[in-house]
């Protein structure tokens, strides 16, 4: 990443990268293996409260299957 999420503004965010709040946690995989996403599309400058991670763009209730 060329920004750390936890100490950038929102304006030196990348607009290419998507935060994914599961709504049921998950196991890794690995990041070569493909999977589609699904949930709810969150825009706008926000920090989360547990991690302080900044985000502009969020899918939120995201559920997973692989692709």
């Amino acid at each position: 990443m060329s920004v750390c999420p936890f100490c950038s503004s929102g304006m030196e965010w990348p607009a290419d990268i998507v935060v994914v709040y599961l709504s049921k946690s998950a196991q890794a995989l690995s990041p070569s293996q493909l999977i589609s996403v699904t949930g709810k599309l969150d825009l706008g400058l926000k920090m989360d409260p547990n991690t302080a991670f900044v985000s502009l763009i969020r899918i939120v209730d995201a559920q997973w299957a692989m692709a």
